[in-house]
């Protein structure tokens, strides 16, 4: 019995994986798919399909050939969805919360996926698809955080405050409830600097921002939930990396970020050794912490 369930498990993965289920009643009716997130799946192909039809053209900072992305997340500005305000119509991840919001409160998937956590799931799925520009996604992401609709008071507020769960899956990631598969936290895209170097230092000059006051006004709970990660996702970061290729500011918002988590005391120089595992990086931020005199 366990062999067939295997089997079948595996054919059907294999399946998603080539075939628009959602395109098939029957295979909908046989996994016994709820309404709710054959909605969100109709939805998002919805999205991906208006955008690429009137999307922006901007240069795919993944390599450096000649190919041009033309993803879901860059919409040109005459681009709307319908019943959806003027605010939201330029950004993705605003409808995808939107969308969520107006499902109602008897979504029965309402307790368990907010709209915050599907934004930042999805963020996260784009993320670690290697056709998307990682630079434009960000800047999606900061839009979405910086316009949060306030329906109460009719009016636009100035960020959209995320709970500790949704904020902890921003930094680490989560498992999919449809593949099982991991799927890697924003901290894992600040690392492999070899692989994308201006898409993992906006990445991190974006890390730096979230955990920043003058930017983000939630900065302290983030920066609590920082510092709760464990070593292993600080590492896979490649600080590094960072430190000995980046220069002027850049190199300062790593140093910065590296001390917003280790902190300051008498073992400063074992954590730090410990996470940047780089004599020459760790020369640079011991100079740089000793010059600005940090005690605090």
């Amino acid at each position: 019995m366990n062999e067939r369930q295997l089997s079948l498990e595996e054919f059907l993965n294999d399946l998603f994986k080539r075939v628009n289920i959602l395109k098939y009643s029957l295979i909908i009716d046989f996994i016994e798919c709820p309404q709710e997130v054959v909605d969100i799946f109709t939805y998002n192909i919805n999205c991906l399909n208006l955008s690429n039809n009137n999307s922006s053209i901007i240069m795919n900072t993944t390599n450096h050939n000649s190919n041009y992305y033309n993803g879901r997340i860059t919409t040109n500005k005459n681009t709307a969805l319908n019943n959806l305000d003027d605010v939201d119509n330029n950004n993705f991840y605003c409808t995808m919360a939107q969308f969520k919001s107006e499902l109602g409160n008897n979504d029965s998937f309402e307790d368990e996926i907010s709209p915050g956590t599907l934004v930042i799931q999805e963020f996260l799925r784009n993320m670690m698809d290697i056709s998307f520009n990682k630079s434009e996604l960000l800047f999606q992401f900061e839009y979405f955080l910086k316009n949060k609709k306030n329906d109460n008071q009719n009016k636009t507020s100035n960020w959209y405050y995320l709970d500790t769960k949704e904020i902890n899956i921003f930094f680490n990631g989560f498992y999919s409830n449809i593949s099982h598969l991991k799927i890697n936290g924003f901290l894992y895209h600040c690392g492999n600097i070899q692989n994308n170097e201006i898409g993992t230092q906006n990445c991190i000059n974006f890390l730096y921002k979230i955990l920043s006051e003058d930017f983000n006004p939630q900065a302290e709970i983030f920066l609590k939930i920082f510092r709760k990660c464990s070593l292993e996702n600080i590492i896979q970061m490649e600080l590094e990396n960072h430190i000995i290729n980046n220069f002027n500011s850049n190199r300062v918002n790593v140093f910065m970020i590296l001390y917003k988590y280790v902190g300051s005391g008498r073992n400063i120089i074992n954590k730090i050794k410990r996470i940047l595992m780089c004599p020459k990086a760790e020369e640079y931020f011991m100079k740089w912490y000793d010059n600005n005199n940090i005690n605090h």
